[in-house]
């Protein structure tokens, strides 16, 4: 029977996508009667290198990732600045119109008090009748404004809470691609 003679040398390709429609194919060669310790060896180095890659360009998408993140939660802390002054002024709004309002009120019926009599009557009864209304119809607009205020208030707490872990979650990614860049991939 013949001697059966071992190959010279085993080879193995590594293939990986690195995004950006880049790949990177990494082929290694050992020989045959290597022990298996030192191809994992050899393996470990060669996937180190792959990792150090994919890491270079994930980067770049993480990093766009993390700004745009951080410009949406911007944008939302700046919605409750405009939310917060938006309502301040529209309550104050209303207050200086309820005070109007009830000062008008007021006149109507101390111009009846002038008169010698409990009220007002006629046309400045109904006069003082809309007016009343129109203070009720101001305060069940404020009531609804602060309603809507703190239900807002919230939805946007909560889209910034969310923000804020995914840029935690973003920020934890970089720093690993960063620190497996700067480690050279081991």
């Amino acid at each position: 029977m013949a001697e059966e003679i071992p190959a010279p040398a085993l080879g193995y390709s590594i293939l990986a996508n690195l995004g950006d429609e880049k790949q990177l194919t990494v082929q290694c060669f050992v020989d045959s009667e290597e022990p298996l310790s030192s191809i994992h060896v050899k393996l470990d180095k060669a996937m180190a290198v792959v990792d150090r890659q994919k890491a270079k360009y994930r980067l770049k998408d993480l990093t766009a990732d993390l700004a745009k993140t951080e410009r949406g939660l911007e944008n939302l802390q700046d919605d409750l600045l405009r939310l917060e002054s938006q309502f301040e002024e529209n309550k104050a709004a209303i207050a200086d119109r309820v005070r109007d309002l009830a000062e008008k009120r007021e006149e109507i019926a101390k111009a009846a008090y002038g008169k010698g009599r409990s009220g007002p009557v006629g046309h400045e009864k109904q006069r003082s009748e809309a007016i009343k209304k129109e203070i009720e119809q101001l305060q069940e607009q404020g009531a609804k404004a602060t309603a809507e205020r703190e239900a807002a208030r919230q939805n946007i707490a909560t889209s910034i809470g969310r923000y804020n872990d995914e840029i935690e979650r973003l920020q934890k990614q970089v720093d690993e691609c960063e620190a497996l860049i700067a480690g050279g991939g081991s």
